[in-house]
């Protein structure tokens, strides 16, 4: 999978072009020829101009929805911060578009990693349920809406969806000698404060699990958890992390942005 993503990403940038209707197909064909557990879940990549959506998983359609148009509107401006050429401004901006469509393709495998026995699949199990059954009703959508909005950059799901997205691009790209240092280090980048995102410092460090659960009235998941979790499994999680722990992400993400700025 990944040598056929990396030569259409070369491809397309090299000569100066955006990822188009064709190369999203192409990218479709890959993902589900390397996820064949996924195929009853997902149907097609559908490009839209809706203003109201940069990219989403639709369960109704069985779709991924991306608006090109929009992301590489968003991201432009980091050429001229990151300090790329043209080319280099192409494979930027590529680059983006995979992190969205990673992202979306991870909500599509947990649907299936929500039925596992496992604390994970737990986690998402609940991060798409919310704890609440799924019902029609108007005041149940809207209820499931507001919670949804309101642990966003604490729910499992998500988070799991930011962080493995921003590193399955990185490792696709990460031994290209072609693609600028400061690309790569802008993924190194999104991987720390995806990691990071949702722990709230005060006089310890409160996991995003701890405020997802608590807010969904689900704490007792916690109790399951044990001890025996590595740092990266706590970040993917969103399980208890030391103080320090916690400053040595913040100081590595800091000391990142640091560099790309001077360069």
């Amino acid at each position: 999978m990944k040598g056929e993503i990396l030569k259409l990403l070369y491809i397309y940038s090299l000569n100066k072009r955006i990822f188009d209707k064709t190369a999203i197909e192409i990218l479709y064909n890959v993902f589900i020829n390397n996820n064949y557990d996924i195929e009853k879940y997902f149907k097609k990549i559908i490009i839209t101009n809706e203003d109201d959506i940069v990219a989403l998983y639709s369960q109704e359609k069985n779709s991924i929805i991306i608006n090109i148009n929009k992301i590489i509107k968003e991201f432009t401006e980091g050429i001229k911060v990151f300090k790329l050429d043209e080319i280099q401004g192409y494979f930027f901006l590529n680059i983006q578009l995979l992190v969205c469509l990673f992202h979306e393709l991870e909500h599509i495998k947990q649907r299936n990693i929500a039925q596992e026995n496992t604390i994970f699949g737990k986690f998402i199990y609940y991060g798409i349920t919310l704890n609440k059954k799924n019902s029609s009703d108007e005041h149940d959508l809207k209820e499931r809406i507001k919670i949804y909005n309101a642990t966003y950059y604490y729910n499992p799901c998500e988070r799991d969806a930011y962080i493995t997205s921003s590193k399955t691009v990185k490792q696709l790209v990460a031994l290209s000698n072609i693609i600028d240092k400061n690309i790569i280090t802008n993924l190194n980048w999104l991987i720390l404060k995806s990691e990071i995102s949702g722990y709230i410092k005060k006089d310890r460090i409160i996991s995003p699990s701890e405020t997802f659960f608590k807010y969904i009235n689900k704490e007792d998941i916690l109790q399951e958890c044990s001890n025996n979790f590595t740092l990266e499994e706590r970040l993917r999680y969103g399980l208890s992390i030391s103080n320090e722990e916690y400053s040595r992400i913040i100081n590595a993400r800091n000391n990142i942005e640091t560099k790309i700025l001077e360069r």
